[in-house]
């Protein structure tokens, strides 16, 4: 039995210079708190690929509204 695929796949695929000197046969990945994460693969050219994982919207916008809570909180208990 198969289910329905509702895991939506949101992605954009950009191209990367690498600055002289830096290594080209590695991988590289970073995360950002706010809606951000990118893979970096080597391409045989010493170029690389990069991959733009935004997070979905809802995700992206209960963590905006949490932060905004918080920061609501602590500017409540520095009065």
């Amino acid at each position: 039995m198969r289910y329905a695929d509702a895991n939506e796949r949101v992605f954009k695929t950009i191209s990367l210079t690498v600055p002289e000197g830096q290594r080209v046969n590695v991988d590289y990945s970073a995360v950002s708190l706010e809606d951000i994460i990118i893979d970096a693969l080597p391409l045989q050219n010493g170029k690389m690929i990069g991959t733009y994982f935004p997070l979905p919207f809802p995700l992206l916008f209960l963590f905006l509204f949490y932060l905004h809570e918080t920061q609501e909180k602590k500017s409540k208990k520095e009065r």
